[in-house]
């Protein structure tokens, strides 16, 4: 048992020296015809062989037997006898898995195979002047090396009768030569290269020359309308050329040739250069990576409107479903008409099950060709009848058209297939169906442009389709009335999804908000328009126009407040058709929403700041008069006196809103509240928002809130003044309805604020409230009074009679003072021709201190006066009231007559 170890040891050793010798052998260069040449020769073949069979490539269980070489024999059927002897065929091929085209070579290989035993089993061989005859076929390792290549062919160019050449036309174009100087006849099935076969009598091809190879496929882009290409092709493919564009009047604007590195970062950079010039249709032509391409492509989200993609391996068996739409050019398919193969009976569909069922995978149009080869040559000797008369076999190849598997085959001139190549296109479920020329499928129409890979994705992965949707180009599903697409792409779907509560304002709720915009806008403009009819009545002028007109005013940008509560909106960005996730996509309508959330506190703030400044000035009005009044002081009450309060008011009302919109304004937003197991939103609510906003309404309602505070006060200290011209008890009860309504409307706001039907019911009730309150509490008084007035004469006929002496209060309580001025327009008290007096009764001196101390510190010398009338009651001078109705007849107007000017009587 030990010797056997020993043996094998001894002849690894052997053969390794054998692999040392050849591999310095076959670098050294050496001319064939010579004697030494020979000597080399024999050599070089012997070792060969030697290769070949101490590499184990043999398949014992198929149809490769030898001791030597790689000898192909068939297996004999009974009842045929080979009387004529055996035609030998011999060729190089990659016999190694790893030799670089290996694979390639192992299936056409296979297909030869098959052939040679249908034509030796079912036929008995070959037919020659009446003999039956052997195929053979001998098949050397070459390595996938061009100058090896060569070798071999040198070696076993004499003891052939035929040739078959390699797999490629680099290869076959160093076995051509070697052929045609020993008038060999040699067949290349895999050979598109003009040059391989130019000049060459003894060579023939079974494919179309390179320049026709991709002649319908230029035809056809160009036809559609495609007039710009790019190319990326490997370095050796021949018939993959820009120059063969050219010639069909396209502008080549990208070209890159792949060397031997084909990684995938290789056609990465070129599908972002390429992407960028963006050509109309693309060229690619590589034997082994046609995936790379494919998948660079998706990286960069980028097809071209034609894609044509040419190489060793079946596009739909490298790229799966990203084959669809794409071209191919081929020679061959299975679906051509089925006309028998005039030597082994096959159609293509024929051929193409008996390949798959050897090979186990379908074949391309190399085993067809190589099959059709061997038919070839078969046919053309057994017309010719000769075996050893090369150039008769010749002339008959010439001038005969034969049938094949790989259809009708005739060659031109140059010894080429005179056929133009196929062009293939893969349908909707990834088969390729012959585009051109059209007479092979009438039925079929070419697909351009090439849908984007997110709709073949769509089509292809989804079930789009399946539920009667139609992929749109962006990978979306449009789908049927009732069904929502959801997903893209692969994802891309249509589902029965419930329909999401946006929680909108409900329309009934909406009519309501502008109900109160119509019934406040309209009473406004009514009492506003009543004010300027009667401007010249003693009741409107009492009541100072100027201030009725801002209150009015005020209330109506009140109202008109509520309309941007009315503006509503979707999600600020679109979402994610996958996760549901926003996106960096701003959704357009949601400006206007945007602007309407800061619409609100800026309508609001100056209406209610107009309304509010309006009734501060007024009240604060009165209580100068007043207290200028009980001191016995002439006072005059400018407009320019009490406007800078209506300024300030609103002066900060703007800068707090102006900070507001410039630091953190409001933004529509809308937030998720309830989703369904599969993340689908169920419910959502939008809402104005802002980081700061809490702070700046804070701020915003704060200064409000202490403006009425103040006001309060303010009323409580004129709440006895007489209401006929003071109007104080109406101001004070609407700086209390005011008071009453916010502390109401701030804990139910917070209450209701997910319930956008009820928030909105309540906000735009709590502006109505405001605005019309303050509209009635000033105006229906005015109204009744005016229309109200008795039979004696208006208001300021009666104050009139007081102010001359006709009516002395009917009071013993104690001193009474005369007030006049208190009436007319503040806009301008000295063209008033109204005066507006009345007798105020002064109880005691306790009264006249509480009321003077209320306001500000008495004269001295109303102290002086006050000290020396305390036991008795006093009343003004009859100066005074003539003086207040001269006053009256100038247009003058004052508060009282100053302390130096009254002359006070006792007991008058």
């Amino acid at each position: 048992m030990a010797t056997k170890p020993a043996l094998y040891g001894l002849t690894c050793s052997v053969r390794a020296c054998l692999v040392l010798l050849i591999s310095v052998l076959l670098v050294s260069p050496f001319d064939y015809k010579t004697d030494h040449g020979f000597v080399l020769l024999g050599v070089q073949a012997f070792a060969m062989k030697t290769i070949s069979v101490t590499r184990g490539i043999i398949e014992p269980d198929n149809f490769f037997t030898g001791e030597d070489l790689l000898l192909q024999q068939s297996k004999e059927l009974p009842g045929c006898e080979y009387d004529g002897g055996q035609i030998l065929l011999s060729h190089p091929s990659s016999l190694a898995p790893e030799n670089r085209q290996y694979g390639t070579a192992n299936l056409m290989l296979e297909a030869a195979g098959i052939t040679i035993d249908r034509i030796n089993n079912e036929r008995c061989g070959v037919k020659v002047d009446g003999k039956s005859y052997a195929l053979r076929l001998k098949t050397y390792s070459d390595d996938s090396d061009k100058n090896k290549t060569a070798a071999v062919t040198r070696a076993i160019v004499n003891e052939s009768d035929f040739m078959l050449a390699g797999y490629t036309s680099g290869l076959a174009a160093f076995q051509t030569p070697v052929a045609e100087d020993n008038k060999k006849l040699v067949i290349t099935a895999g050979s598109s290269s003009t040059s391989v076969h130019s000049g060459k009598k003894y060579a023939f091809g079974m494919l179309p020359p390179a320049s026709a190879y991709f002649g319908n496929a230029y035809r056809a882009m160009a036809q559609l309308g495609a007039r710009t290409i790019g190319f990326l092709y490997d370095d050796d493919f021949t018939s993959c050329k820009p120059e063969f564009a050219e010639a069909y009047g396209f502008e080549v604007i990208y070209t890159f040739a792949i060397g031997e590195n084909k990684s995938y970062d290789v056609f990465d950079e070129a599908a972002y250069n390429v992407s960028r010039l963006n050509p109309d249709s693309m060229v690619t032509c590589s034997r082994l990576t046609p995936e790379h391409w494919v998948n660079a492509m998706r990286k960069h989200n980028w097809n071209p409107k034609a894609q044509v993609t040419f190489g060793n391996v079946p596009l739909e068996e490298a790229v799966g479903t990203d084959a669809q739409h794409m071209m191919t050019v081929s020679s061959w398919v299975d679906t051509l008409p089925h006309i028998p193969d005039a030597v082994t009976g096959w159609t293509p569909k024929e051929f193409a099950i008996e390949f798959e069922t050897a090979a186990h995978r379908p074949p391309d149009y190399r085993q067809v060709a190589q099959s059709a080869a061997i038919s070839v040559l078969v046919q053309a000797i057994e017309s010719a009848g000769s075996i050893h008369d090369a150039d008769k076999v010749v002339e008959h190849l010439q001038n005969k058209t034969f049938d094949t598997v790989y259809a009708k085959v005739s060659f031109d001139e140059n010894g080429q297939n005179d056929a133009t190549g196929l062009l293939l296109q893969y349908d909707i479920d990834n088969v390729a169906q012959v585009a051109l020329p059209e007479s092979l499928n009438r039925d079929f129409e070419i697909v351009y442009p090439m849908p984007s890979w997110k709709k073949r994705d769509c089509t292809l992965l989804s079930d789009c389709l399946r539920n009667n949707g139609d992929c749109m180009d962006d990978g979306t599903c449009s789908c049927p009335s009732g069904l929502i697409q959801f997903g893209n792409g692969e994802t891309a779907s249509c589902k029965e999804l419930p329909s999401e509560d946006m929680t909108y304002i409900g329309s009934k709720f909406l009519y309501v908000g502008y109900s109160y915009v119509v019934v406040q806008c309209i009473t406004s403009a009514i009492f506003g328009a009543w004010a300027i009819w009667n401007r010249n009545s003693e009741a409107v002028r009492a009541s100072q126009p100027m201030f009725l007109h801002l209150i009015s005013f005020g209330c109506f940008i009140l109202a008109l407040s509520i309309i941007p509560m009315t503006f509503q909106g979707g999600y600020r960005y679109y979402r994610d058709p996958d996760t549901l996730e926003p996106t960096h996509i701003f959704n357009d309508n949601i400006h206007n929403v945007d602007k309407s959330c800061m619409a609100f506190p800026w309508m609001f703030g100056i209406g209610f700041g107009i309304v509010f400044s309006a009734l501060f000035a007024k009240i604060h009005r009165i209580r100068e008069i007043l207290a200028s009044a009980i001191e016995f002081r002439r006072k005059r009450v400018q407009a320019r006196d009490v406007l800078y309060l209506i300024a300030v008011v609103l002066s900060i009302e703007c800068t707090i809103l102006l900070v507001w919109q410039f630091v953190d304004p409001l933004l529509w937003e809308r937030d998720i509240i309830r989703v369904t197991e599969d993340a689908f939103p169920l419910q959502s609510v939008g809402q104005c928002t802002s980081e700061q906003g809490f702070i700046f309404w804070l701020f915003f309602i704060s200064f409000n809130v202490c403006l009425l505070l103040y006001a309060l006060v303010l009323c409580y200290k004129t709440w006895n003044y007489p209401s006929a011209f003071a109007e104080s008890r109406w101001i004070t009860a609407c700086v209390i309805s005011y008071i009453q309504i916010l502390l109401l409307a701030v804990p139910i706001l917070v209450i209701v604020k997910d319930d956008n039907n009820i928030y909105f019911f309540v906000l735009t009730s709590i502006v109505f409230l405001m605005s019309m309150s303050v509209t009635l509490f000033i105006y229906l008084p005015k109204v009744v009074s005016f229309y109200s007035a008795s039979a004696e004469g208006n208001l300021g006929q009666i104050s009139l009679q007081f102010a001359r002496g006709t009516h002395r209060s009917s009071s013993n309580d104690g001193p009474s003072v005369l007030i006049s001025g208190l009436g007319p327009s503040m806009d301008n008290f000295e063209s008033s021709s109204m005066r507006f007096n009345q007798v105020v009764p002064l109880r005691t001196n306790d009264m006249v201190e509480r009321v003077t101390s209320a306001f500000e510190e008495p004269s001295e010398e109303h102290t002086k006066t006050k000290s020396q009338s305390s036991s008795q009651p006093y009343q003004v001078s009859e100066s005074i009231v003539e003086e207040n109705q001269q006053d009256l007849e100038s247009g003058k107007v004052t508060s009282s007559s100053t302390a130096d000017e009254t002359d006070v009587e006792k007991g008058h």
